[in-house]
């Protein structure tokens, strides 16, 4: 039994008539006949029952053709999931949230790439809630994110955790502190990564939680612009400790916040999907890499 020969069934069932129901399904009498005669033979019950008025289902034909819409809607489930199963084993898209790649080498990917040569790898930057809605729909199957989503759909496995700092130039009357709480940046021009970054608003939502909003002057697209305009004392930069260069600091001093704001990338996948082949061998691929 199959959902063509359902069909067929229901079409008959119908129109009353092998006649037409063979000419709106564009085949002949006879083909449809032996159709609906494998299905009976099949199911060893008689499905239809002709007399003076048309073709009509006896009362097995009639339960049948009351649960055939539910039948061929799974049946055609099944038959894509199986599809789209082949399908997973043969490709893998990967999403990273804007700036994840700073906390590790995007050549990671690269060689898991050159090492499954077999599969169609893609990989695209998105914004960090964008990318998280897209892996929950199931249109990015492994996604690094930032932050510490709590949906329930996601697995999700933490890979790295850096500390944010402020970034001070010389003269700045923070500049020789150890460390600074988010209270004291109260009325301080700041210089922090715009919408597109996590941390812009996990800043202002703890700046609230502390009773004031914070006087963003500037708002970057990279980290670089931030510590170039905090040297030039436009303000004072807000960045996640990454590991840098002195040349990179030279100029400014970084002094990390004492309050527990952190910069925490993840690797997401969706619950139902952690035994896809594709996402289970990335996966420990990721973790034992980094």
């Amino acid at each position: 039994m199959n959902t063509k020969e359902l069909q067929y069934f229901m079409k008959v069932c119908e129109e009353q008539s092998i006649n037409k129901a063979a000419g709106k399904l564009f085949i002949t009498q006879q083909g449809l006949s032996r159709v609906i005669a494998n299905l009976e033979k099949n199911l060893n019950v008689k499905l239809l029952e002709r007399n003076a008025r048309g073709v009509f289902p006896t009362e097995e034909g009639q339960y049948l053709y009351e649960k055939c819409e539910k039948l061929i809607c799974m049946l055609d489930e099944i038959e894509a999931g199986m599809k789209q199963m082949a399908n997973r084993r043969k490709r893998l898209t990967i999403g990273y949230a804007c700036g994840v790649m700073h906390a590790f080498s995007f050549q990671l990917i690269q060689k898991y790439k050159s090492e499954h040569r077999e599969m169609e790898i893609t990989c695209e930057e998105f914004l960090n809630q964008e990318l998280i809605d897209k892996i929950t729909q199931s249109e990015i199957d492994v996604g690094f994110i930032i932050g510490k989503n709590s949906s329930g759909e996601l697995v999700k496995e933490q890979l790295t955790e850096r500390q944010m700092v402020i970034l001070v130039y010389p003269g700045h009357p923070f500049y020789e502190k150890d460390g600074i709480y988010i209270r004291e940046l109260e009325n301080e021009p700041l210089i922090m990564l715009g919408e597109r970054s996590f941390l812009y608003y996990e800043f202002q939502r703890m700046c609230r939680q502390c009773g004031f909003e914070p006087q963003i002057v500037v708002k970057t697209m990279e980290s670089a612009m931030t510590r170039k305009l905090c040297r030039e004392h436009v303000g004072i930069g807000l960045d996640v400790d990454f590991e840098l260069e002195e040349t990179a600091l030279e100029g400014i001093r970084k002094i990390p916040i004492m309050d527990h704001l952190t910069w925490v990338v993840q690797m997401a996948y969706r619950n139902d999907s952690r035994n896809f082949s594709n996402i289970k061998e990335f996966a420990a691929y990721i973790e034992q890499n980094m």
